[in-house]
């Protein structure tokens, strides 16, 4: 029975202290929260499962760059959703565009690789044929439906360099402009 009375007078303690004219007089601090942004209308959404990919390149034999100049092609899709159908208007008299812009280390136009490969680059080829170079927009296009699936080959290409094999990894990031 002792103990019982020990811990409620504790508790009780703690709190009348707690409520103490020198404590409740010590300031709690303050602070400031500025907030900035805005509210946009895009053409299209990137889906989530788009926005961070792994592209596994395979085993290329040193052969095939040295023979083709390049590697096989890999297939690389960039899913857009809830695209809003073109509106014309006297800016943009054909509707909404957008535009994609691959970016990573620059290597003579390409786009540079990691690791303990030598000789050889990343190359990104639009659908079209357009080449990507390495923060430069690729063409604009029209936002035209719900749903866009945008095809893109990636291959490794001779940089014109020593070529040594190797692993080799590579960051390319994407963004993409609308207006």
């Amino acid at each position: 029975m002792y103990a019982k009375i020990g811990i409620s007078a504790l508790v009780l303690f703690s709190i009348i202290s707690g409520l103490n004219p020198v404590f409740a007089s010590q300031p709690l601090g303050w602070g400031r929260v500025k907030m900035l942004g805005a509210i946009l209308e895009t053409a299209c959404a990137i889906d989530t499962e788009s926005r961070d990919q792994t592209i596994d390149m395979g085993f290329i034999p040193t052969v095939q760059i040295i023979r083709a100049g390049h590697s096989i092609d890999q297939p690389l899709t960039i899913k857009l959703v809830n695209c809003m159908q073109a509106k014309k208007s006297k800016n943009t008299p054909d509707g909404q565009h957008y535009q994609i812009t691959f970016e990573g280390r620059n290597d003579t136009g390409l786009f540079g690789l990691n690791g303990d490969a030598q000789g050889v680059a990343l190359q990104i080829v639009d659908g079209e044929g357009n080449v990507a170079i390495p923060g430069l927009p690729l063409p604009k296009r029209n936002a035209t439906q719900n749903e866009m699936p945008l095809q893109y080959s990636l291959r490794l290409v001779s940089n014109h360099k020593l070529l040594l094999a190797g692993e080799y990894f590579s960051t390319v990031k994407f963004k993409m402009d609308y207006y």
